[in-house]
């Protein structure tokens, strides 16, 4: 038999007798000492091990850190990292709901100034998913003061989405102008009127 043939797992208790021989890592794995090698792993011993008992929290988990580093690069567009690493969440939500009033702002900007505007109304879509639905929104108060504006998320979206739309109708219509043109002066050229 030679070295990389599979052999029967040995019990914990045989690589712990023999401490000069293994080490015990906090993976719940075994090292040989001599060999340098992983010898045995016990996924029961890792806590970070990903098991049918613990899968859905680990996936929480998972989720809620992404969520929280996402809130932080918005919270990043108007606060400086180090004190968006030591905010609450409460604090993290604010400071991102800022970040996002400055990348509408900035957005709004490039697509008023951009004559290409394909693909704004997507990005913006995903960079403020990261502040997730909000079942339990605030009704907005019934009157606003004069001289402002009120909308959702979603509003801005559908907006953007709609000029986009229009964008883009324009832009076939003066593609299908050329190419009427260009037919136009083919025939002329094939009759020899050009």
């Amino acid at each position: 038999m030679t070295d990389t043939a599979i052999q029967e797992k040995k019990p914990i208790e045989y690589y712990r007798a023999d401490p000069e021989r293994y080490t015990e890592l906090k993976s719940g794995s075994f090292q040989d000492n001599v060999t340098h090698r992983i010898v045995a792993m016990f996924s029961e011993l890792n806590p970070y091990s990903i098991t049918p008992a613990n899968a859905r929290q680990m996936q929480s988990l998972a989720r809620l850190k992404k969520a929280r580093s996402k809130l932080q690069g918005l919270a990043d567009l108007t606060h400086s990292p180090v004190d968006v690493d030591a905010m609450t969440d409460e604090e993290l939500i604010s400071a991102a709901g800022d970040g996002v009033r400055t990348l509408t702002k900035h957005m709004a900007e490039q697509f008023i100034a951009s004559k290409n505007v394909r693909g704004l109304a997507e990005s913006y879509s995903k960079l403020v998913d990261a502040l997730g639905e909000e079942p339990n929104r605030q009704a907005l108060p019934e009157q606003l003061p004069p001289g402002t504006v009120s909308a959702t998320v979603e509003t801005l979206m559908q907006l953007a989405h709609e000029i986009e739309q229009h964008v883009a109708s324009e832009r076939d219509k003066a593609r299908s102008l050329d190419a009427e043109v260009i037919n136009s002066d083919a025939e002329k050229w094939a009759k020899g009127e050009a």
